[in-house]
């Protein structure tokens, strides 16, 4: 199937449109979901940095916080940590109790607050940086992070003193039903717009695509009549730029061409003219002879033999001409006796200017 340059132009547009929105989309969704998730972590930090002040507010040392289960806060109800034997209430089994609030456990001790998601989000270095409570999987009781970990902690102080460091993960590694909503309904607007992006695009491709290929339908249409005899065929040139300096040059090419017509119809007619002369006085003086009215003595004869030399000359002009039209002249230099050249000139206007 053949496709105009416009269809073209307006899918090449569409294209780099789709191409574009999509790899900055793709680019878009990563960095907000990075974003994201380091919103919920920080937020999540500073209240889980509050609860483990407080306990060691509370409890003086660390001691214990191995049999207290960390509550994350988007899933306990009272925002609490607790254990068995914490202060602040009685502790019980699967860690009922805590400063303050109440959750519960199951019996794997992690926190299931009215079937919220759970996450294991956090993890506890003490002041040397060995990691004393750990959620996460990638540390274990005991383990010394690396310096860049360390460094990335949340200190942990108490009356100016640093006791410990609150280690995060870097991602979320999974969202609760209102962070996947959230996420969901920014990907759903992220796609509208990519959707309206695409349209938008293909909408100013049409129209670019038209704007490009009118002038270029105008000058196909002008080479067209050109070929077909009509000289002088020019199009307008309202742009200044690529297809403008096109439109410029095809004027330009019509206007040599229609001169050059014009010159070669006034050569022919100086052609015509100049061969009609020595034909006309040969063709007089053949038929007055074989009429009988003039003698062919060898004065006529010799004037006859000039013209039929001057015919010549102008045949051989005419062939220099056209080689070198056609490129094909090649120039040959040599040296010439200018007084040999004048008076062979004087002696061809000379039987002129004694018959006047």
């Amino acid at each position: 199937m053949k496709l105009s340059l416009r269809v073209k132009l307006a899918m090449t547009f569409v294209l780099v449109a789709v191409i574009t929105g999509l790899a900055l989309a793709l680019v878009f969704r990563s960095a907000n979901q990075v974003r994201f998730d380091q919103f919920v972590i920080d937020q999540q930090s500073e209240r889980v940095k509050t609860l483990l002040e407080q306990y060691y507010t509370l409890n003086g040392s660390w001691v214990g916080l191995d049999q207290a289960d960390l509550m994350l806060p988007g899933t306990m109800p009272g925002g609490m940590m607790g254990g068995q034997g914490g202060p602040g209430g009685q502790g019980g089994q699967g860690g009922q109790g805590g400063m303050g609030g109440r959750w519960q456990g199951n019996e794997g001790g992690m926190p299931q607050a009215g079937g919220q998601t759970d996450r294991r989000l956090f993890a506890l270095a003490d002041p040397d940086g060995k990691i004393i409570f750990t959620q996460v999987e990638d540390w274990e009781l005991g383990d010394t992070p690396e310096k860049t970990v360390l460094d990335q902690g949340i200190p942990l102080t108490v009356d100016g003193v640093n006791v410990g460091k609150l280690i995060t993960v870097r991602r979320l590694p999974i969202y609760t039903e209102a962070e996947r909503i959230f996420m969901e309904r920014t990907t759903r607007t992220l796609a509208l717009s990519l959707l309206g992006a695409v349209v938008l695009a293909a909408l100013l491709g049409v129209a670019i695509a038209g704007g490009l290929t009118k002038p270029l339908s105008a000058l196909t249409e002008a080479a067209r009549n050109l070929a077909a005899g009509k000289a002088g065929e020019k199009v307008p040139v309202d742009r200044q730029d690529e297809i403008g300096e096109l439109s410029q040059a095809f004027n330009q090419m019509s206007e040599d061409l229609e001169r050059s017509n014009q010159l070669r119809k006034q050569m022919t007619a100086d052609i015509a003219h100049d061969l009609r002369t020595p034909l006309t006085v040969i063709s007089g003086y053949i038929e007055a002879m074989r009429d009988g009215t003039l003698d062919a003595n060898p004065e006529r004869l010799a004037l006859i033999n000039s013209e039929l030399n001057h015919l010549k000359l102008m045949v051989n002009d005419l062939r220099t001409l056209n080689q070198a039209d056609a490129q094909e002249l090649v120039l040959k230099k040599q040296r010439v006796d200018l007084m040999d050249l004048v008076g062979q000139t004087a002696e061809i206007f000379l039987p002129d200017t004694l018959s006047t």
